[in-house]
């Protein structure tokens, strides 16, 4: 219980600006990935409530671009830079060592920059759809679903041999572990939905989020199967990059979910 809690607090430090002042010892292993998806848990009440309030307040669209702009503020936009450095080394299309340092280096460059605002418009304009559709419930979710692309990558990957950051990650999860976390946090998920929808709606509170962690799955494993046949194995930048991809990959899949489900019903 005490391990999980450092964990908890450690991730609660490393990948959000969320203040602590609880005492704790500092974690980063292997075993902080596990709570990867509950630190978006976290934010996603914390994002999804400033939707729900600014909804009610200012209307959809405004209620989606504070959303958005909240989970920057929250994370510090650790896993924007992440994306960032990703764009600006792969859309070099430079040799292994010359993408390696691109993304090491801490200016931004055009193509971070155009990825950058290109899922920034993304995710406002998604998660107004969400909204508008009577669909808010699916905003508190896309932060999992970012971070357990984290946790995919960190199953399918193998770190870059100069790389520090994530490489007590990277490759060092278990198969079965890696498959309790995707059962536990959708389980989770799917139980959440069902109390905010209704216990008449499974199929409504499942099957969006089930489309999107498979598709999570399969986009993660393609990601790090094409990064590394890029540079020879993946980092924390592709960490963010795969959480911040994912999240906005996750959107649109929620409400295609739902409308898979309104033609099933």
């Amino acid at each position: 219980m005490k391990e999980s809690y450092n964990y908890i607090l450690s991730n609660l430090v490393f990948i959000t600006r969320i203040p602590v002042r609880l005492k704790f010892e500092y974690k980063s292993d292997k075993g902080n990935v596990r709570f990867f998806p509950l630190i978006g848990i976290i934010l996603g009440v914390i994002m999804g409530s400033i939707a729900l309030v600014s909804q009610r307040l200012f209307g959809s669209l405004p209620a989606a671009t504070l959303s958005v702009l909240s989970m920057i503020i929250l994370t510090g936009g650790i896993h924007l830079d992440g994306l960032s450095d990703m764009a600006d080394g792969l859309l070099s299309y430079k040799d292994r060592d010359t993408v390696i340092e691109i993304m090491k280096d801490s200016r931004i460059g055009a193509m971070g920059v155009i990825a950058l605002v290109s899922l920034i418009i993304l995710k406002i304009v998604f998660v107004n759809l969400l909204i508008s559709s009577n669909l808010l419930q699916f905003v508190f979710f896309y932060p999992v679903v970012g971070r357990l692309a984290i946790v995919n990558a960190c199953y399918f990957g193998r770190p870059i041999a100069k790389s520090r950051l994530g490489a007590g990650f990277i490759g060092n999860i278990k198969t079965l572990e890696f498959l309790l976390i995707q059962a536990s946090y959708l389980i989770f998920m799917v139980i959440i939905n069902l109390a905010l929808t209704g216990a008449d709606s499974f199929l409504l509170a499942s099957i969006p989020l089930v489309i999107a962690l498979a598709v999570n799955l399969f986009f993660s494993k393609k990601l790090v199967k094409n990064v590394t046949n890029a540079i020879g194995g993946i980092s924390g930048d592709i960490l963010g990059g795969a959480c911040e991809l994912a999240e906005a990959l996750s959107l649109p899949l929620f409400f295609l979910g739902v409308k898979i489900c309104e033609g099933l019903i």
